[in-house]
């Protein structure tokens, strides 16, 4: 599944106007194994004519929880960022860069990655015709599943399937102690 090679299918609205989703998520299944979520790939769309009124304000990250099959609670404090599209970027693809968040650093199971916007729009582009049904959107007081997949990607660590700790006291032994100089 790819992008659109800049020849954008649907736009999907999120935010607070008239007529847009309240929110939208992509769902990541993991199963057992265990990986770092490290980058979101959104593909934005901005436009003031074809569809009319697209503006792109920013954007709230959210990472959620599996909670029975639709996004849950947070998984970390959310972040706000700029979408990329604009009036010189119409298809604007905005990289969030989440490697620093210490949640994300071992997830495993179902989660849910996307965005809300808390005044104004923004805009994803989608399939109209869902390929893989992965997508949720909220319409104001539940999530559902969207008959569009939106364009929404994420990177990921390699899979593990599990995460060892390991105790790093006397296991290296340095000599000749003591020494001097070298």
């Amino acid at each position: 599944h790819k992008f659109d090679n800049n020849q954008p299918n649907v736009y999907i609205p999120v935010g607070t106007l008239s007529q847009n989703y309240a929110g939208i998520a992509i769902m990541l299944n993991f199963g057992n194994q265990y990986t770092k979520l490290t980058t979101l790939l959104i593909r934005n769309y901005y436009s003031t004519s074809n569809p009319a009124n697209t503006p792109n304000n920013p954007m709230t990250i959210h990472v959620w929880s599996n909670n029975n099959g639709v996004p849950g609670n947070d998984l970390f404090t959310p972040i706000v960022v700029n979408s990329e599209a604009g009036p010189n970027n119409p298809l604007g693809l905005t990289k969030i860069d989440l490697r620093s968040i210490q949640a994300l650093q071992n997830i495993t199971g179902t989660v849910y990655a996307g965005f809300t916007v808390s005044n104004g729009s923004c805009a994803v582009l989608g399939i109209q015709n869902g390929t893989f049904y992965k997508t949720f959107v909220n319409n104001g007081t539940q999530w559902q599943l969207s008959q569009m997949d939106a364009q929404i990607r994420a990177i990921t660590s390699q899979l593990t399937s599990s995460v060892n700790t390991t105790n790093l006291e006397n296991l290296i032994d340095i000599y000749p102690n003591p020494t001097s100089d070298l």
